[in-house]
């Protein structure tokens, strides 16, 4: 059916699919093959060389990525969500060309390899919503040329002691997991960072130890609700991070170290109970926009549910406490 239906569309979607298995002849050629809604799908079977730019699976009872996927030859995203997935083999897509993974909404906890491989193929590795409590490949993978690392909703308590061989890593996300400490060293080796996303856990002080954590590309750091009172960066250099996010946190104090790092930094720290006397010494930095923090438009009013700073050089209120 599929070779028939090649011929008048390039993208195929199955919106439900009632078979134990899913035939893929071979010399298919799609642009995208999704299948869904598959819950009695236990296998994948290629029959040959095919050609599938996109394939991509949701709610199936695959517990494994196919065997024979190395069959598609110009395939570059592979999904498998909301499946079965708990002990993660990859050594199906060793040698294959750039690729981006998403193995989102299953179990997986931990991955293994018949041999220690070089997954270069691997561009892009999306694995929230699984079991993961540490790096799962920490010995048997090698990941060269991964450059998007997604584990937010995973059951992280701490950050990992080591990531491998990442040099490419550019954007790193553990939002929604459970850390409640972070010591930026633990991104010493991960030179290439643009982007470090911890929102959603329940960090409660982040700091740096040991050498100097120096991190030349990272322009994005959050930490949006969290439970932080402090963060120390002094042993940190980040000369272009354009955009530090501390909002919804616990913070009383503006952390003045933060305007060292870059000249045009950003700080946001809305919804934070900062101290009116500790705001009015930043005056300077709020009439600039480096410094963000819960206001409202004109002078004060009962926007703010304690006290306010009034700026007039903005004609904003700007909502403090004591």
């Amino acid at each position: 059916m599929l070779l028939r239906l090649q011929s008048i569309a390039s993208s195929i979607t199955f919106q439900q699919f009632r078979e134990n298995v899913f035939h893929l002849p071979s010399g298919v050629t799609l642009i995208t093959l999704w299948i869904e809604n598959a819950t009695a799908m236990q296998s994948f079977r290629i029959a040959g060389e095919a050609w599938v730019t996109q394939l991509q699976f949701m709610d199936t009872s695959l517990d494994r990525i196919p065997a024979t996927i190395g069959y598609l030859r110009s395939l570059n995203s592979f999904s498998l969500t909301r499946s079965k997935l708990k002990n993660l083999q990859l050594d199906a897509v060793f040698r294959m060309p750039e690729l981006r993974i998403d193995l989102s909404y299953n179990r997986v906890w931990k991955m293994e390899s018949t041999s220690q491989l070089a997954l270069s193929s691997i561009e892009s590795l999306i694995m929230m919503r699984n079991n993961l409590t540490k790096l799962p490949w920490e010995e048997s993978f090698q990941l060269p040329d991964l450059r998007v690392l997604l584990l937010d909703e995973n059951d992280f308590t701490q950050m990992p002691n080591s990531w491998g061989e990442l040099p490419k890593l550019t954007t790193l996300s553990l939002q929604k997991n459970q850390l409640k400490v972070l010591s930026m060293s633990a991104f010493r080796s991960l030179a290439e960072l643009k982007s470090i996303l911890l929102s959603y856990n329940q960090l409660e002080v982040v700091n740096s130890v040991g050498p100097v954590v120096v991190l030349p590309q990272l322009s994005v750091l959050s930490f949006l609700y969290n439970n932080i009172t402090q963060i120390d960066l002094s042993g940190c250099q980040f000369p272009i991070l354009s955009i530090l996010t501390l909002s919804n946190n616990l913070f009383q104090r503006i952390p003045r170290q933060i305007f060292s790092l870059n000249p045009t930094i950003s700080l946001k720290m809305y919804e934070n109970p900062l101290r009116c006397a500790n705001v009015r010494q930043f005056r300077n930095e709020i009439v600039a926009n480096r410094l963000r923090i819960t206001s409202a438009d004109g002078q004060p009013s009962n926007a703010c549910s304690k006290q306010s700073i009034y700026i007039q050089e903005m004609n904003k209120t700007m909502c403090c406490v004591g």
